[in-house]
């Protein structure tokens, strides 16, 4: 059979399906009447598309799998059923590349979420469910699946259309989520959640994760929902995890994140101390832009960063030449037209002229702020000038 269609559509044209699917039951004649419109915009690059999609049906707890070839901008279709379905799943697979919307009932929902046999099918069940979630029958049923669903990215779908329900059902479940799940993908979400509930049991519980957590992921989750729900007390916790290495440097990151968005410079000494010992080059990036962050421009800091900036590793000096744009000044572009003829790689050049160029217009601008502020000066003493000639006038 000839194929150049399939090819000119796929290969050739660009674009993809873009689909609104619905679906109503027809008493008299027992069918469903299922209508699948092509609404993406057709042009000389994108083609109305030819595709066949399997389409599944429940019935009396059987599921009735037809086939549609779908090839024009509308279509409907009859199917023939021993009774009204409980669920209508368009592509159950997801075989076909595209987007979809298919609006659903609640019910319908539930039964596709609770009862289908395709994680593709139950996790789009779990999307839809998402503004339903405040509903008791739609909460239980995604407290449900978020608990017991076989496959791990249906109950993370479960957790997140859960995430703007707050009650004592739904901390509970990402309690035991958060403990007790077995991937990591589905802890986190839950470790989120928990971040509604700034209670002390909940900071207990966030403290524990963090000693016993063997995802990464998840331990920097933890300590980012620490950070924001316990302020101040949070300090010594994000300072500790400071140490911890991780892969990617993920707890390192979500430490200096959180301490550098609170502003707190009393995370600079640590800082300091770390970069002073035998850190990564990797966590070494990630500390010094802690440190300009938090702008750490005394005179270690300034000696820590002129240090880094010997590093053997490329990355890193690129690293100290951008911190010190931030906390340098003057006196270090000498110090930096040195470094640029010994530098070889473009990026850590462009890195050097860029601070270069930060810390020259930072010059111009102490120039710039001291002019205004002499003039200011003078002004002042003027009107002081004035002020005594006019007392002076008015005096018996």
């Amino acid at each position: 059979q000839g194929l150049n269609w399939f090819f000119d559509q796929w290969i050739y044209k660009g674009g993809h399906p873009e689909l609104d699917v619905s679906w109503r039951w027809d008493e008299p004649t027992k069918s469903v009447q299922l209508t699948v419109k092509q609404t993406q915009k057709v042009d000389d690059l994108t083609p109305l598309f030819r595709f066949t999609s399997e389409v599944d049906f429940a019935v009396g707890g059987d599921i009735v799998r037809r086939t549609v070839v779908v090839s024009k901008d509308s279509e409907t279709y009859s199917f023939p059923l021993a009774a009204r379905p409980t669920r209508v799943v368009f592509d159950p697979r997801d075989i076909v590349l595209k987007t979809m919307n298919f609006p659903k009932s609640r019910e319908e929902l539930i039964d596709q979420l609770l009862n289908d046999q395709n994680v593709i099918a139950r996790k789009q069940a779990a999307d839809g469910l998402k503004s339903m979630a405040a509903e008791p029958v739609v909460k239980a049923t995604l407290i449900r699946s978020a608990r017991n669903d076989p496959f791990w990215a249906v109950r993370r779908a479960a957790v997140y259309a859960l995430n703007n329900v707050v009650d004592d059902a739904v901390r509970q479940t990402a309690f035991d989520i958060a403990r007790g799940d077995g991937v990591s993908a589905v802890r986190v979400p839950a470790l989120e959640m928990l971040g509604k509930y700034p209670t002390d049991e909940v900071k207990r519980f966030l403290r524990e994760r963090l000693t016993v957590e063997k995802s990464y992921h998840a331990a920097s989750t933890a300590l980012r929902v620490l950070a924001g729900m316990d302020g101040e007390a949070a300090v010594p916790d994000l300072i500790a995890a400071m140490r911890r290495t991780s892969a990617g440097e993920s707890i390192l990151r979500a430490a200096c994140d959180a301490l550098v968005g609170a502003n707190r410079s009393e995370a600079i000494e640590p800082i300091q101390k770390l970069l002073s010992g035998a850190e990564t080059p990797q966590r070494r990036v990630v500390l010094m832009g802690a440190l300009a962050s938090l702008k750490g421009g005394d005179a270690e800091s300034i000696k820590i960063l002129e240090a880094q900036m010997n590093h053997a590793r490329a990355y890193v000096r690129k690293a100290a030449y951008e911190a010190l744009a931030k906390v340098g000044n003057r006196d270090h572009v000498a110090i930096l037209q040195a470094k640029r003829s010994q530098e070889y790689a473009p990026d850590v050049i462009k890195a050097v002229d860029e601070a270069i160029e930060k810390l020259n217009a930072t010059t111009e601008r102490e120039k710039q702020l001291q002019q205004e502020v002499e003039l200011l000066r003078k002004k002042k003493k003027e009107l002081e000038a004035r002020v005594k000639e006019l007392e002076a006038r008015i005096a018996p």
